[in-house]
């Protein structure tokens, strides 16, 4: 009878230390699954923390296109205002020399 006992209790303690290893490995990939899900959402937050930046940058370059177009625009329009405006003082130096011209033609 001590066999079966000293057998019995072999095979308790085995089926104990096997049952002590598969709980252990579901723990271990229990562990991991958490692991990778924390990894995943991780990489999911920088993913879309890249796409923000990325957005907020293209916004602010268009901005500063909108921008550089507007100061372009400006500056067409000044070119236009000084070439009208020298154009006029070229026709009122020619109207002033011209009545000069009248005047010393008048005088003489």
């Amino acid at each position: 009878m001590h066999i079966f006992d000293g057998l019995l209790q072999d095979s308790t303690q085995h089926v104990e230390s096997e049952k002590a290893k598969f709980e252990a490995e579901k723990h271990r990939q229990v562990a991991e699954q958490a692991r990778q899900e924390t990894e995943r959402e991780r990489i999911a937050y920088e993913r879309d923390k890249l796409k923000h930046e990325a957005r907020m940058r293209q916004q602010e370059l268009e901005v500063q296109v909108q921008q550089a177009d507007a100061m372009k625009d400006m500056l067409k329009e000044s070119q236009l205002q000084a070439r009208a405006s020298q154009e006029a003082n070229m026709k009122f130096m020619q109207s002033i020399m011209e009545m000069q011209m009248k005047m010393m033609e008048k005088l003489a």
